[in-house]
């Protein structure tokens, strides 16, 4: 037995010890449906001083609410003993909206959410000085309605691929007013993200968030502009949910990396604070991965990943799910390695190098994807549907 291989039994056997304890009420303090605040005159001032308290504790429906603002700091979540995702929620940004971005030339508002735009059909951006609209062929969002005000922010990648953070002054039902002059967004590339009004951000060669406790959480901006391979969020060997939320990370970092080493966990989007929107997005220069996929197991909807080497990178016996998901200006879009299977119905891939490829035994099923990629060049690797290829991979695709 190799020293990585017998550390992960003796962790197991410690944490089956663990849930014996728990289950037998030995040495375990329980908390049950309480409400921890963080911010400026609230319980804790930083996220880890709360999550530190939930320490070596039995959590039952226990939630950390974050009041608006930046958090500096580095969050690690471990040690802690909850059964479902959902006993353990960190809440920041509860509109609606928060998390989602319009792509141009590329489907909108695949979760239906009202005033957002009509499921499913095509956006385009546009802009005049100051403002930038957004608008679709069916029926046209209504920023107003939706709920977005004066101060709130957004991402913009504009035609040349650079990534802004821009400053809403006012809103007119599908137009937002910034208050400085409006990048150029009217061609295929182009995109905008609504950012929550809570940010973790670091600018390490680590995690901000390194999660090692089942928990979900929504609502929130993670960002890291380290150098070297930063991740702004890292879940190593339990289950998370996440949805409401926007990933930044710079040049060769990775938005999400989601890694176990033994038998697979759950990695899942969630509408627990709003919608089941996650964008990651580069903000620096083409490079690293949105999401790497390591021996586990993904569910991740209307996932949105911009400006990445690898968009979605799913590898060594992983399986990753996706519908409606969008890659826009990254080398490959969606890469299946190492005996792994990615479902991709109806995604898409905008401004990549390759779209779809499969390698070393691998699988990826593209049904609905052919007339969803834009200025993309190649499509599909191996090329020709249900063909082996790439090391005896294939894809399906329509």
């Amino acid at each position: 037995m190799s020293f990585e291989s017998e550390l992960i039994a003796k962790v197991e056997r410690l944490e089956k010890l663990v849930s014996r304890m728990i289950s037998n009420g030995i040495g375990v303090v329980t908390m049950s449906g309480i409400t921890l605040t963080v911010g400026s005159g609230k319980q804790f001032s930083t996220i880890q001083s709360a999550v530190n308290y939930c320490k070596y504790k039995q959590l039952i429906n226990v939630t950390i609410a974050l009041d608006a603002g930046t958090y500096t700091e580095a969050v690690v979540i471990d040690n802690i003993f909850s059964d479902r995702t959902s006993d353990l929620k960190i809440i920041g940004d509860t509109r609606t909206f928060v998390g989602a971005t319009y792509v141009h030339n590329a489907a909108c508002n695949p979760e239906g959410i009202s005033n957002m735009g009509t499921t499913g059909y095509v956006c385009t951006l546009s802009n005049s000085g100051t403002g930038l609209t957004v608008t679709v062929t069916g029926t046209n969002p209504n920023f107003s309605s939706l709920g977005v005000v004066n101060g709130d922010k957004i991402l913009v990648v504009d035609n040349t691929g650079a990534v802004s953070e821009r400053t809403i002054s006012s809103v007119s039902s599908n137009t937002l007013t910034l208050t400085t002059t409006s990048p150029t967004v009217n061609a295929d590339g182009c995109s905008v993200t609504f950012l929550p009004n809570r940010m973790i951000t670091q600018n390490t060669s680590s995690e901000t968030i390194n999660v090692q406790s089942s928990c979900c959480f929504g609502g929130i901006y993670v960002r890291n502009q380290g150098s070297g391979v930063c991740i702004a969020l890292y879940a190593y060997r339990k289950s998370i949910e996440i949805g409401s939320c926007v990933l930044g990370s710079t040049g060769n970092g990775t938005a999400i990396y989601n890694s176990r080493l033994v038998t697979g966990v759950s990695f899942s989007s969630s509408n627990i604070c709003g919608n089941k929107y996650v964008t990651a997005i580069n903000l620096g220069s083409v490079g690293g991965n949105g999401a790497l996929i390591y021996s586990a197991t993904v569910d991740l909807e209307y996932f949105i990943v911009i400006k990445y080497g690898n968009g979605i990178y799913c590898e060594n016996h992983s399986f990753s799910y996706h519908t409606y998901s969008v890659a826009v200006r990254c080398t490959n879009g969606y890469v299946s390695s190492m005996h792994s299977f990615i479902y991709a119905g109806n995604c898409s891939a905008i401004l990549c190098t390759f779209a779809f490829v499969g390698q070393y035994r691998s699988y990826i099923y593209a049904g609905g994807t052919s007339t969803r990629c834009s200025g993309t060049g190649t499509l599909y690797s191996p090329a020709t549907s249900d063909a082996l290829g790439n090391q005896n991979s294939s894809i399906t695709w329509s």
